[in-house]
């Protein structure tokens, strides 16, 4: 067991198992009597592992310090939220920004039209230096949305957090296909809340006249 388990580990290294990987890890198993279903188990469940362990440090590069499965979360949730003209609800604090974090430049690469937009919404504190096309990089710290706890939002607070989040999302979802499948997913959704929204108003302008 102990030798499949170091033969696992060192096929493991790159994130991936390849089909001779895999062939030969099933022939040792064999070799110290592991039962082939088992050794599939084992195999599977030290893969997800993996896969989980570099899904969260490649979420942190970014420098956002909010894991795309919450991210996800919250922003479905301000989505959903669009067509209502006042709402009471829990505003989580908003992910703060490290820029210090290894791979933030690799972001601001990949996405400077996106960073610009995070300034332009307010998302970002601090701006100083250059962002090759928007004209900034990004320093210190993300603005807090709120202080957290239920508040009293109107309309166009519930967007301005909404929007926010997407900008996140979007800039994520640069490197990453399923968050570019969820992101145009969302922005759908966030139409389709907008004219819900929109509708709704008419009809309460329509009493007065």
């Amino acid at each position: 067991m102990e030798e499949f388990e170091k033969l696992l580990k060192l096929a493991l290294a790159d994130g991936v198992i390849t089909d001779k990987e895999r062939e030969l890890l099933m022939k040792k198993a064999k070799a110290v009597g592991i039962d082939k279903i088992e050794a599939e188990m084992i195999i599977e469940g030290k893969l997800s592992e993996t896969k989980a362990e570099l899904d969260a440090a490649e979420e942190t590069t970014d420098g956002f310090q909010i894991s795309n499965e919450e991210l996800l979360l919250r922003t479905t949730k301000w989505v959903s939220r669009i067509s209502e003209k006042k709402i009471k609800v829990d505003v989580e604090r908003f992910p703060r920004i490290n820029q210090d974090t290894p791979g933030f430049q690799k972001y601001l690469d990949a996405g400077s039209d996106v960073m610009g937009k995070l300034n332009v919404v307010g998302v970002v504190g601090n701006v100083a230096g250059m962002i090759p096309g928007v004209g900034g990089i990004v320093k210190g710290v993300i603005k807090m949305t709120g202080v957290g706890g239920p508040q009293k939002l109107d309309n166009k607070e519930i967007r301005d957090i909404t929007d926010k989040y997407l900008i996140i999302l979007e800039l994520r979802a640069k490197t990453d296909e399923h968050l570019m499948s969820k992101y145009k997913s969302l922005q759908e959704n966030y139409k389709h809340q907008v004219s819900l929204f929109e509708e709704k108003n008419k009809k309460g302008f329509g009493k007065f006249f």
